[in-house]
C-alpha cells in the first residue's frame, strides 16, 4: 500500500516538474476561456502549453505576473524560445496566446522556427468588434442614414494559431514534431506585444454522415451578417447594399448598411464570428444569403467553424460560386443538407477566408510570372526595350534553351487554367486569358523572330499576368443574413424581391432622388445656419469617416456643429460667387497640365485666394505656432506669403528611392548614395539594356541640394539665369541627353518588370506596387534619394515635397469655431485615426500620406519603411510659394523641352525662359499691390 502511495506520488511530482514547459490541456472552455478571450476560431482536441521563460528570451523584452500566471512584454526587437515534451511524435498544428496592445498601428508579424527548421513568416490579426449604438444597433445621422460604426481593437489576450504571411494566410500548416523534447523560436521585429505561450495542439474533423437524423425541432434563429462577434480585421465593417429589396435592412432612399464582406472580406487568413443563441438543443441547418459577383466564373472558398471547430472534412473548404446576384446557400455534402446538432446556449459561428484549390494555382502562376520576367529580362539585354522589328535577332541561338523554356511556360498556363477549368466546372473569364498567353508564347516558339515586334504585347500581357495573379489570390464574399433552422422550422430566406416589390421601391427611390441631397454627408443637429459648413474634396469613404469621426469627437467635445459636403470642383467658382464654405479640406493647388506633371504640383489655390483676401491668415491665432509644431520644419512653405500663413497641411509626399535590391544584387552594385554613384552605375544597367528612373521634377532636387530654390532672394527673380544654376543643369540634363535615359515612363510596369531597378518616386508609390506587383513583395526596397555630397563631406539628400491642406474662409461668421475646428482636424490623433480608417476601407491602396509626423509615425509602415520616410522627411525643404509661380512651372517644361527636342544651348535656354518668369513674376507683384490699395 506505502509502495503504491509512494508510486503515485512520485507521478505527481514528475507530472508538476513536467508541467513547468508543456501543460496538456483537454478542455478547451475550461482553459481558453478562463484565460483569453474567445473568439470562435480555437477549440483543440489535445493541447499542450509551452509557457515564455525569463531564461529563453533576448532583446527588447521584460516579464511580468497577473493572476493568470507570467508573461513577456515585448516592446521592439526581441527573440522568444520555447520548449517542451511531447509524449507523442506526430504532425500538430501551433497557436500563440498573445496581446495585442489597441494602440499598435500593425497586426503581429513574426518569424518561427521549429526545431531549427528554416524560418518561417507568420501574421496573427488584432481582434476588432463594431463600436455599436446604446440599444446595440448601428448609429444613424441626422439625415437618417446608418453611419459606419468605429472599429474598436480588443486589448484582451486570445489564442489562435498560426498562419503563414501571404496567399496561404488561411490554410492550415502541420508541424512534424519529435516524441519528448521539441524547440520553438520565435523572432519579433518592432512589436509591441505581450506574449504568454504557444499551444501545440490537434483538432481533427471527420466526412459529414449523409444519414440524416429525425428531429422535431421547430426553432430558428435568424442572424444579420452585419453585427458579427469579432472579426480579425477592421475592413471588415458593414456595408450598404440597394441592389435588392430582400435585403435588410433596406429603405429607398436613406443609406442602410445591411450586409458585411464584399471586397473587404477578399484576403486569404480573414475571418467573422457571429454569436447566436439556441433555445432549444436539436439538429439545425445553416443557410446564407451570399453574393460572389467579382470572381467571374469563378469560386470563393470559406473555412466554417461551429463552436471553433471545423465539424466536417467538407467545412474544411467550402465553395460559394459566381453570380451578379444574390444566392442562398445551404451548407450540404454531396447535395444533402448538412445537419449540425446544437446544444441550448449560446454558440459561434467562424467563417475564414483561405485559398482552397486556388493555392496551389496562384503558387504555380506567380513561379510562371516570375520566369516570365527572367526570360524578358534575357530577351531586352538583346534587344533593347524598344527592339528594330525589321532585325532578326537569333535569339533562339543566342538565348539557351529559349524554346525549351518557352513551351514549358505555355503548358504551365494552360495546365493551370484547365485544371480549374475542371475543377470549377466553368471557365472563368479571369483565367481565359492564361490561354491568350500561352498561344502568344507558342507563336513565339514557331517562330523566334515574332518576339522582337511582338515584345510589347509580350511585356502587357505580363502585366496582365500580375494584375491576374493579385485578383485571383482574392476570395470576396458578401453576406446578408444567416438562418440557422431546425428540421422542422417552415421559415424561408428570400434571394430576391418579387417585381411588384422592386417596382414601388424603385418608383419610391426615383422621386426620392429629387429632394434627396447626396453631396451632404451630414449635418449637425439644431439650428443648421449655425452649423459650420465644412467642405471636403475627396471620395464618399473618406467623407463618411470624416462626418463619423466629427460626430463621434468634435462635436461632443466642443459643441460646435458641423454640415459636411462632398464636392469633386468648383470651389474657386463657389467661392467668387459668395456660396462657398466656411472650411475647405482636401484643397489642391495642382495646376493641371503637362507642365505641372513634369516638375510637381504647385499649390495656387491657398497663395492665390490668401493674397486677394479671400482666406483668414490663421498665423493671427494664439495655438498656430503649437499646430505647426505637428508639422515637418518647411510643410507650411508652400502656403505662407509675406508673414501670412493662409492653410494647414493636411498631407505631404515626397520622394525617396525605390530600388529592386535582387536585380542589383546580380549585377554586383549598391543602392546609389549620390548621384555621381547613379551615374556610375547607367554603364552596367546599360549593357543589360536596363535604365534608371529619374523624372523631370528631380532638378527641383538637385537645386536644393545645391542651396537653391527657385527664387534669388526678395523672390523678384528666379535663380534660373545664375552661373549656379547652369552648372546644376548641366548635371540634370545630362542624365536624359548625354545618358539616354527617359524621361516620360510608366513607373509602376518599368519596376515590376525590373527594366528600371533603381526609381525615384514619391513614397505614395509604396501604395501602388504592392498593389500592382505583388509577386515582387519582398526582391525591392527603399533609400534615401540620391544626394550631393558637400564641402564637408556629409550628402545632402533634400528633396521638395506635394500635398494638400485646410483653408478657412474670411466669409465664416464664427472664426474661432472654424479654427477649433482645424485645430481638432490636424491634431495627431485625428489624423492617425482618418488615416487608419481609410486603410481600413481601402486597404494598403489607400495608405494616408499624414503631414502630421507623430501620426505619420504610428500608421502601419514596417520598422524598414519608417525608418527610411523619416530619415528623408528631414531633408525635406518645400518650396516657397508666390503669386504667379504657374509661371515656373510652365517655363520650366519648356526649358527641358527645348533643350531635349531642339538641341538647344543650355545656357542660352536657361537664360531666355528665366526672362519670361521674372516678368511674370513682377507683374503679379503689382497686380497684388494694386489690389491691396483698393
Amino acid at each position: 500500500m506505502k509502495k503504491h502511495i509512494l508510486q503515485k506520488t512520485a507521478a505527481f511530482l514528475l507530472s508538476l516538474i513536467i508541467s513547468v514547459s508543456a501543460i496538456p490541456l483537454v478542455s478547451f472552455a475550461e482553459t481558453v476561456q478562463s484565460e483569453a478571450l474567445y473568439t470562435g476560431m480555437y477549440s483543440p482536441d489535445e493541447e499542450y502549453v509551452f509557457s515564455v521563460r525569463q531564461d529563453h528570451a533576448s532583446g527588447d523584452v521584460q516579464f511580468g505576473e497577473d493572476k493568470n500566471g507570467t508573461y513577456a512584454d515585448i516592446t521592439g526587437d526581441a527573440v522568444l524560445s520555447f520548449s517542451g515534451d511531447i509524449p507523442k511524435a506526430g504532425q500538430y498544428q501551433i497557436a500563440l496566446e498573445y496581446l495585442l496592445s489597441s494602440d499598435s498601428p500593425r497586426e503581429l508579424n513574426l518569424e518561427a522556427s521549429v526545431n531549427n527548421g528554416d524560418f518561417v513568416q507568420f501574421e496573427l490579426p488584432k481582434i476588432y468588434r463594431d463600436i455599436l449604438g446604446s440599444d446595440g444597433k448601428i448609429e444613424r445621422d441626422s439625415r437618417g442614414n446608418d453611419v459606419k460604426p468605429q472599429q474598436e481593437s480588443i486589448e484582451q489576450y486570445v489564442i489562435l494559431p498560426i498562419r503563414e504571411l501571404g496567399n496561404a494566410a488561411g490554410e492550415i500548416k502541420l508541424y512534424d514534431l519529435n516524441e519528448g523534447n521539441n524547440q520553438i523560436r520565435l523572432e519579433f521585429e518592432g512589436q509591441k506585444v505581450k506574449i504568454r505561450s504557444i499551444r501545440i495542439f490537434h483538432s481533427e474533423s471527420e466526412p459529414y454522415n449523409a444519414a440524416n437524423p429525425d428531429d422535431n425541432n421547430k426553432d430558428s434563429i435568424l442572424i444579420e451578417a452585419e453585427y458579427p462577434l469579432y472579426k480579425s480585421s477592421s475592413l471588415l465593417y458593414p456595408m450598404s447594399d440597394r441592389s435588392s429589396v430582400a435585403t435588410t435592412p433596406y429603405h429607398y432612399s436613406q443609406i442602410r448598411l445591411n450586409t458585411i464582406g464584399g471586397s473587404s472580406w477578399k484576403q486569404p487568413g480573414q475571418w467573422i464570428t457571429w454569436q447566436f443563441n439556441v433555445k432549444q438543443a436539436g439538429y439545425y441547418s445553416i443557410t446564407l444569403r451570399y453574393r460572389q459577383n467579382v470572381l467571374r466564373g469563378m469560386q470563393a472558398s470559406r473555412r466554417i467553424y461551429i463552436d471553433g471547430r471545423v465539424p466536417y472534412d467538407e467545412l474544411a473548404d467550402y465553395r460559394f460560386s459566381y453570380d451578379r446576384g444574390w444566392q442562398l446557400e445551404t451548407l450540404s455534402s454531396n447535395e444533402q443538407t448538412m445537419y449540425f446538432y446544437l446544444s441550448e446556449g449560446v454558440h459561434t459561428l467562424s467563417m475564414e477566408a483561405i485559398m482552397g484549390n486556388m493555392l496551389q494555382i496562384t503558387s504555380n502562376l506567380q513561379n510562371v510570372i516570375t520566369e516570365l520576367n527572367q526570360l524578358y529580362l534575357q530577351i531586352i539585354k538583346i534587344t533593347g526595350i524598344e527592339p528594330d522589328i525589321y532585325r532578326s535577332y537569333d535569339l533562339d541561338k543566342q538565348i539557351p534553351n529559349l524554346k525549351t523554356t518557352m513551351q514549358a511556360l505555355s503548358d504551365t498556363l494552360t495546365q493551370i487554367a484547365e485544371s480549374y477549368e475542371a475543377e470549377a466546372g466553368s471557365v472563368g473569364s479571369e483565367l481565359s486569358f492564361l490561354h491568350e498567353m500561352a498561344i502568344l508564347i507558342d507563336s513565339f516558339i514557331e517562330d523566334p523572330d515574332r518576339i522582337s515586334s511582338g515584345l510589347d504585347k509580350f511585356k502587357s500581357n505580363i502585366s496582365t499576368l500580375s494584375t491576374l495573379l493579385s485578383t485571383i489570390g482574392q476570395q470576396p464574399l458578401e453576406v446578408d443574413k444567416i438562418l440557422i433552422k431546425g428540421m422542422a422550422a417552415t421559415e424561408e430566406l428570400k434571394e430576391n424581391a418579387g417585381f411588384w416589390e422592386s417596382l414601388w421601391n424603385g418608383v419610391k427611390s426615383f422621386f426620392a432622388s429629387f429632394v434627396t441631397d447626396y453631396s451632404m454627408i451630414g449635418s449637425g443637429e439644431g439650428d443648421p445656419s449655425q452649423a459650420l459648413k465644412v467642405w471636403i474634396t475627396t471620395g464618399r469613404d473618406q467623407a463618411q469617416i470624416l462626418k463619423a469621426m466629427i460626430d463621434d469627437t468634435f462635436t461632443p467635445k466642443h459643441g460646435i456643429n458641423v454640415e459636411l459636403s462632398l464636392i469633386q470642383a468648383g470651389l474657386v467658382e463657389a467661392t467668387m460667387a459668395g456660396k462657398g464654405p466656411d472650411i475647405a479640406l482636401g484643397v489642391s493647388g495642382a495646376i493641371l497640365g503637362t507642365a505641372a506633371s513634369a516638375v510637381g504640383i504647385v499649390r495656387s489655390v491657398p497663395i492665390d485666394l490668401g493674397v486677394r483676401g479671400v482666406l483668414v491668415d490663421l498665423s493671427e491665432y494664439e495655438k498656430f505656432d503649437e499646430i505647426k509644431s505637428r508639422f515637418q520644419e518647411t510643410a507650411f512653405n508652400g502656403y505662407t506669403y509675406e508673414d501670412k500663413t493662409f492653410a494647414i497641411p493636411e498631407t505631404q509626399d515626397f520622394n525617396v528611392m525605390f530600388v529592386r535590391t535582387d536585380i542589383l544584387s546580380q549585377l554586383g552594385l549598391q543602392p546609389p548614395e549620390t548621384w555621381d554613384d547613379l551615374i556610375n552605375m547607367i554603364p552596367t544597367l546599360s549593357q543589360e539594356n536596363m535604365q534608371v528612373g529619374v523624372p523631370q521634377a528631380c532638378i527641383t532636387t538637385m537645386l536644393l541640394q545645391n542651396g537653391m530654390t527657385y527664387y534669388q532672394p526678395g523672390y523678384e527673380k528666379t535663380v534660373f539665369s545664375t552661373q549656379e544654376c547652369y552648372e546644376v543643369y548641366q548635371d540634370y540634363i545630362a542624365l536624359y541627353r548625354d545618358y539616354e535615359q527617359p524621361y516620360y515612363f510608366d513607373s509602376g510596369n518599368r519596376f515590376k518588370t525590373g527594366e528600371m531597378p533603381v526609381l525615384i518616386a514619391p513614397y505614395s508609390f509604396f501604395n501602388t506596387i504592392t498593389v500592382l506587383a505583388p509577386e515582387i513583395r519582398d526582391l525591392w526596397d527603399i533609400y534615401l534619394v540620391p544626394g550631393t555630397e558637400q564641402e564637408d563631406g556629409t550628402i545632402n539628400h533634400a528633396t521638395e515635397a506635394t500635398g494638400v491642406s485646410s483653408i478657412m474662409f474670411k466669409k465664416c461668421e464664427n472664426k474661432e469655431n472654424g479654427f477649433t475646428f482645424l485645430d481638432w482636424w490636424s491634431s495627431a490623433d485625428t489624423q492617425y485615426r482618418y488615416g487608419q480608417e481609410i486603410e481600413n476601407v481601402l486597404g494598403k491602396a489607400g495608405r494616408y500620406a499624414t503631414a502630421n509626423v507623430e501620426a505619420f509615425a504610428k500608421l502601419d509602415w514596417s520598422k524598414r519603411q519608417l525608418e527610411v520616410i523619416t530619415a528623408q522627411r528631414q531633408y525635406v525643404h518645400e518650396i516657397e510659394e508666390i503669386p504667379g509661380s504657374y509661371i515656373i512651372a510652365r517655363n520650366m517644361n519648356n526649358i527641358f523641352l527645348d533643350i531635349i527636342n531642339n538641341g538647344a544651348n543650355i545656357r542660352e535656354s536657361l537664360v531666355r525662359y528665366s526672362k519670361v518668369m521674372d516678368e511674370e513674376l513682377v507683374r503679379k507683384r503689382l497686380e497684388i499691390e494694386l489690389l491691396e490699395k483698393q
